[in-house]
């Protein structure tokens, strides 16, 4: 193998690395994120019993709810 070879081998999986990397974050970025909905269905919610959990922030209620 010569040197051309193996450094085209190389930059290969530096590209397929970038990209699994790059894939991990968009998953974990669409597991974490929070839909934010206005009060009053905050409200609907919690009178169904479809909130699970709120903690209560400065500005802002967050928590996961039963079962959306």
């Amino acid at each position: 193998m010569d040197m051309k070879n193996k450094t085209q081998f190389n930059i290969w999986y530096w590209v397929a690395a970038l990209f699994g990397l790059m894939l991990f974050q968009y998953a974990f970025t669409m597991a974490t994120q929070v839909a934010e909905i206005p009060y009053s269905q905050f409200e609907t919610y919690l009178k169904e019993g479809r909130i699970a959990q709120v903690a209560v922030a400065a500005r802002s209620p967050t928590g996961p709810s039963a079962a959306l």
